[in-house]
């Protein structure tokens, strides 16, 4: 018989120690009708809102007042907001809904590289914390991105414009960054943060492997910078008819601790793990959450990918989380990480027995491939990701608890959602063709010999996956269906060989080798078309939509 969540609480409980000093915080969450953010006749109190430390949550009384118990040296109070409330915001619309309660600061101060959380003294005799009245939308938009990471100045301008300038104005209720949001240089944050506050729209966001200290000498102390900013590592909030969950699955094991490829500046190693003490909050925030509200959770690394087996690449203790989640007939989980795209549907085989669908969607990375690569004549990096995707963000559109993602390519790619590759298309032209013509102006003409040969035709459909049905036809004959392929996108062997014997705009790297991909499409090209232009169209039908595309080739004598 599978575990009911009490009983997986008491056994984390039983687990883990629990003989930490703790004080009582006390206060109140109020309606704050006047905007001073106090209570007074006009701003009352907040009868049943969810509120949280890193441990143990309770809810508010008749008055809107509170009492929790929390650990006495470090610990983060913070409010679940209800749907019909939002958060204040700052400057940078990062939303402000925790207070953090460490009297000494953060540890370790002497070795952290970047500033932490400054001493907060004794804990206040009482925390108000202010929500905004709203009504409850049950049709809302999110912008859904992730690995923004910039890693310098100039790179944090080719987010501006590739990312930034087409999302202003853009309808939505707020934001989502999945992590990775700067690359090393944490110096970087304020920037970033005004660049997307230019949104006008709250920003949530989660840590990632690149907005930690390297310095730091354990997880707990990691993230301290990251916290001083933005609040804590994990939390939640309704909004709609769905509870977002942000999770820390990023498990760093301290300075030059760990086996690990990338060791610069003495960096340690890491794994995907949800922490102990995260699973027994998260195991009494599922007792508060109704059973038909769609839950999405949304971290940094994914829960599980294709792309490889690697403990930093996938969450290494899934089956715990599955294990919470066991009774839920709704589940989408956001990651980012790969800086690849994909689509997965957990089955029995991954943990998953639940009685519905655990939908797991792998974004495609703002940065791209960390802004590398030739530049476009706006002088943005083209960034192709190693399974062949551009860069780029996602709206997703709620209702009710039903939910459609849909992909946008960066400005740069505008409307580029599937890319057509015959793969014999200029490999017979050799260095000539590498050494002086872009990847996007090689592969439109084949001789009438390579005709007789067996002509391979891919299509990467971007945020295509196993329910997405793919055909092409050349000029009005019929269409012929394609077929789901796990390979690389052979496109990218070339479009890598271009790259990286050019001048790169990135001063950072060149770029990756190609990786498999599940969004590749292939079929058998004709073999009997005459001299002349010829049109190859696309199309490809998803559950988010429709997408087509063409591409004119001739054939030479």
């Amino acid at each position: 018989m599978r575990p009911t969540i009490l009983s997986l609480l008491l056994i984390l409980l039983s687990a883990t120690s629990l003989s930490a000093e703790t004080v009582l915080a006390k206060g109140q969450v109020i309606l704050d009708y006047d905007g001073s953010g106090q209570p007074n006749a006009d701003n009352t109190g907040l009868e049943g809102v969810l509120v949280s430390s890193l441990t143990s949550i309770t809810r508010t009384d008749a008055d809107g007042r509170f009492t929790l118990s929390i650990d006495a040296a470090r610990d983060t109070i913070f409010v679940i907001k209800p749907a019909n409330t939002q958060y204040p915001v700052n400057q940078d619309q990062l939303p402000q809904f925790y207070y953090h309660h460490q009297p000494e600061g953060s540890l370790h101060t002497e070795r952290l590289r970047y500033r932490g959380i400054d001493p907060t003294g004794p804990l206040p005799d009482e925390l108000i914390f202010p929500l905004l009245p709203t009504e409850a939308a049950e049709n809302f938009r999110v912008i859904a991105l992730t690995d923004t990471q910039a890693q310098s100045h100039r790179e944090l301008d080719f987010l501006r414009d590739s990312i930034v300038a087409p999302l202003v104005g853009q309808e939505a209720d707020f934001v989502l960054n999945t992590g990775d949001i700067i690359f090393d240089e944490l110096s970087l944050l304020p920037r970033h943060n005004r660049l997307f506050g230019a949104l006008g729209k709250p920003v949530f966001n989660v840590a990632g492997n690149h907005d930690l200290d390297f310095a730091s000498p354990d997880r707990a102390n990691a993230f301290e910078t990251y916290r001083r900013l933005y609040g804590p590592t994990y939390y939640a909030f309704f909004h709609g008819e769905v509870c977002f969950i942000a999770l820390d699955n990023l498990n760093y094991f301290g300075e030059n601790q760990g086996d690990y490829p990338f060791r610069t500046r003495g960096q340690g190693a890491y794994s995907g793990e949800i922490d102990p003490a995260q699973l027994r909050w998260l195991a009494q925030l599922i007792e508060h959450v109704p059973e038909d509200k769609l839950i999405v959770l949304y971290s940094h690394i994914p829960l599980r990918t294709t792309l490889n087996d690697r403990a930093s690449n996938n969450t290494t203790n899934l089956n715990a989380l599955l294990d919470l989640l066991a009774d839920r007939s709704q589940v989408y989980a956001l990651a980012g990480h790969t800086h690849t795209m994909e689509h997965l549907w957990l089955g029995p085989e991954d943990g998953w027995t639940g009685p519905g669908t655990f939908h797991h969607q792998i974004l495609s990375a703002a940065s791209g491939a960390w802004f590398s690569g030739p530049g476009n004549p706006d002088g943005l990096p083209y960034a192709i990701q190693a399974d062949g995707t551009p860069p780029g963000y996602y709206f997703i559109e709620f209702s009710g608890n039903k939910y459609t993602p849909r992909f946008f390519p960066a400005a740069h790619h505008t409307d580029d959602q599937i890319r057509i590759h015959l793969d014999t298309d200029f490999m017979s032209q050799g260095d000539w063709a590498l050494a002086h013509r872009h990847p996007g102006e090689i592969g439109h003409s084949l001789s009438a010999a390579q005709l007789f040969e067996t002509l391979p035709l891919y299509a990467n459909v971007f945020d295509g996956c196993e329910q997405t049905e793919v055909h092409f036809r050349v000029d009005d004959r019929p269409y012929q269906a394609m077929t789901r392929v796990f390979d690389v996108d052979p496109w990218m062997w070339l479009y890598r060989e271009f790259s990286n014997r050019g001048e790169s705009i990135s001063t950072r790297r060149d770029v990756n080798p190609p990786a498999k991909t599940p969004h590749l499409w292939k079929a058998n090209f004709p073999t009997d078309l005459q001299p002349g232009p010829h049109s190859i169209t696309v199309r490809a039908k998803s559950p988010r939509g429709d997408w087509e595309a063409t591409k004119v080739i001739e054939v030479v004598e």
